[in-house]
């Protein structure tokens, strides 16, 4: 997950106000279990309030989206969205993409479209 020291490492904030200004927002898709709170399958773990508030800052700064990205399904699933919304957490979709994205796409594939992807399993890979 982002920490400050992290973020400003990478120019992670840099990049997301660059994409903004060009675009006029920005998409996060984050996981759930082992990013916004301790795993805990099938339960709700404890919340990363770290990131959870960078999260709200970045929609509240920059209009930013964000979008609930999980395996979990049927009433998991709903044990996640409400734990998000308990801890204050604003959520524009769930496991789908933005309306702008399936209106620019003419439909709503299976695959989540977003600038930046929060994982805990997560590794960044580039094209040789």
């Amino acid at each position: 997950h982002p920490s400050k020291a992290g973020a400003k490492r990478f120019g992670l904030q840099n990049w997301l106000a660059g994409l903004f200004r060009r675009r006029h927002y920005t998409i996060i898709a984050v996981d759930f279990d082992g990013c916004l709170c301790t795993r805990a399958w099938p339960n709700v773990g404890r919340p990363n309030w770290q990131l959870i508030k960078w999260l709200n800052r970045q929609h509240n700064a920059y209009g930013t989206y964000v979008i609930l990205w999980t395996c979990r399904c049927d009433e998991k699933l709903q044990d996640a969205v409400i734990a998000c919304k308990k801890w204050g957490l604003h959520i524009d979709a769930v496991n789908e993409n933005i309306p702008g994205r399936v209106n620019m796409y003419g439909n709503d594939c299976r695959k989540v479209s977003a600038d930046l992807y929060i994982d805990d399993r997560a590794k960044r890979r580039t094209a040789k």
